[in-house]
């Protein structure tokens, strides 16, 4: 994330108005968009946020994604046997085989 924010100086410049009308940032001063820059490009800026920041983060986006997940026209394939088990689509969501897994990967799906 830190990278597209940074990817610009007019994008950064974006992110920091946006978190000053959200009052995040009062009492603290700007710092030139190339020092925040070269700290993300040298990977010398850690973020770190606990699991319940993660999750409100999370929460905040579910509800305009459940909203967009409900508009979409669904559509269910189940692939027949003789096919090989092979179905193409230019928007998959999700696919799984009808072939039930071997091997070491079908102990992980037990």
């Amino acid at each position: 994330m830190l990278q597209l924010m940074t990817a610009t100086p007019e994008r950064w410049a974006s992110q920091v108005k946006k978190a000053r009308q959200a009052g995040v940032l009062e009492n603290i001063e700007d710092v030139p968009y190339e020092a925040v820059r070269d700290l993300v490009v040298n990977r010398k800026l850690k973020m770190a946020a606990s699991t319940s920041q993660h999750a409100a983060i999370e929460l905040d986006v579910f509800e305009d994604l459940l909203e967009v997940i409900a508009q979409r026209a669904w559509c269910w394939l189940h692939a027949d046997e003789a096919s090989g088990g092979f179905i193409t689509s230019d928007h998959p969501v999700c696919l799984f085989s009808n072939v039930p897994p071997k091997g070491l990967q079908a102990l992980a799906t037990e």
